[in-house]
C-alpha cells in the first residue's frame, strides 16, 4: 500500500513539472550564472547592523557548503563600526540565482541585544535583494551619453582625514529614471567613473529585471495575501528566544526552520528554499492555467 502511495506522488510531481514546463513562461534567468545580493540595515539601528553580518556569514556559509564561490563587492560597517549598514556580494554559481530570488524581502529578528541590560527582546529589520548578473532573455540595459548627467567633485575621508586634493569623486544623474549613483572609494577619477557606472548599470538592470516580474510578483503576492507595491511586509523572522525562523509565505507547511540551522547555512535553510521554490511554482502554474482556460 505504501509502495503505491510512493508511486502516486511520484507520478503527481512528474505531471506537475509536465504542465509546468509547457505553461510556465520561461523569463530566461533561471541559468544565471550569478547572483548580485545586496543586503541593507533596517528598523534597529546598531542591532540592524548585527543582523546584517548574521544574514551575510548565514549566506555566506550555505554558499561554502554548496561549493560556490563569492566576492564581497562593497560593504558599509554599522554605526559604532560593528556589524553592517549595507554589503553587496556576487555568488558565483550557475543555480545561485534560481534559489536565492524568492530571499528578496524584508527580514526580521527578534531577540535580546547585547547591549540591553534589563533582557528586553527588541525586534530588528534588515531588507535583501536578489539580481540575476547573467539575465539572458532580459535585454541588457543600454546607458546613453547623452541620458547622464556626470558630476565630478573632491572626495572626502571620515573626520575630514585623507582629503583629496583634486576632483576624482565622481556622481552620475540618469536623467530618463532619476537614478542617482555616486562613488569616491578609488583615488583615481577614471575608476571611480567605471565603478558608478557599473552600480548604474545594475540599478537600471535591476528595474528592468522588476519590470519583468511585475505580473508573476503581483499574482504571488495576491495568492499569499501581501499587498502588492508594500515594501514593508516582512517575509521571515528569526526569533532567537524560541530558536525558531518562520517564513510567513509559507502559513500551513511545517518546515523544518530550527534557528542555528538556518543561520549556520546548513540543511534548515535548504529545506526553506526547496520549500519557497515548490510554493511559487505552484502559484505561477495556477496562474497560466487560468490564462490557459
Amino acid at each position: 500500500m505504501a509502495e503505491w502511495k510512493d508511486k502516486e506522488v511520484l507520478l503527481e510531481r512528474e505531471l506537475f513539472e509536465l504542465m509546468a514546463s509547457k505553461l510556465i513562461p520561461d523569463d530566461g534567468t533561471e541559468d544565471a550564472e550569478s547572483a548580485i545580493v545586496e543586503l541593507r540595515s533596517g528598523a534597529g539601528g546598531a542591532e540592524a547592523a548585527l543582523f546584517v553580518e548574521d544574514i551575510l556569514n548565514m549566506y555566506l556559509a550555505w554558499s561554502s557548503r554548496h561549493g560556490m564561490s563569492y566576492n564581497l563587492r562593497e560593504s558599509h560597517r554599522g554605526p559604532d563600526g560593528r556589524g553592517f549598514r549595507e554589503v553587496r556580494f556576487e555568488i558565483d554559481s550557475n543555480s545561485a540565482w534560481n534559489l536565492l530570488r524568492n530571499e528578496a524581502g524584508v527580514h526580521r529578528v527578534q531577540r535580546v541585544p547585547k547591549t540591553e541590560a534589563s533582557g528586553r527582546i527588541h525586534t530588528s529589520t534588515m531588507t535583501v535583494s536578489v539580481l540575476p548578473s547573467s539575465l539572458g532573455g532580459v535585454k541588457e540595459v543600454e546607458i546613453k551619453d547623452s541620458d547622464c548627467r556626470v558630476d565630478v567633485f573632491r572626495s572626502s575621508g571620515p573626520g575630514g582625514q585623507h582629503v583629496n586634493t583634486t576632483d576624482t569623486a565622481v556622481r552620475i544623474t540618469h536623467r530618463p529614471s532619476g537614478i542617482v549613483v555616486q562613488n569616491q572609494d578609488e583615488r583615481s577619477l577614471v575608476r571611480n567613473r567605471a565603478l558608478a557606472t557599473e552600480q548604474l548599470r545594475q540599478a537600471l538592470q535591476q528595474k528592468a529585471v522588476a519590470k519583468a516580474y511585475e505580473r508573476i510578483r503581483d499574482e504571488r503576492r495576491a495568492q499569499l495575501g501581501f499587498n502588492a507595491g508594500e515594501r514593508s511586509d516582512k517575509i521571515r523572522t528569526y526569533n532567537f528566544p524560541q530558536s525558531r525562523v518562520t517564513d510567513h509565505r509559507l502559513a500551513g507547511q511545517t518546515i523544518n526552520s530550527q534557528l542555528e540551522g538556518v543561520l549556520s547555512g546548513g540543511e534548515a535553510l535548504d529545506n526553506l528554499l526547496n520549500a519557497l521554490q515548490n510554493k511559487f511554482r505552484e502559484i505561477e502554474l495556477e496562474a497560466a492555467l487560468e490564462q490557459a482556460m
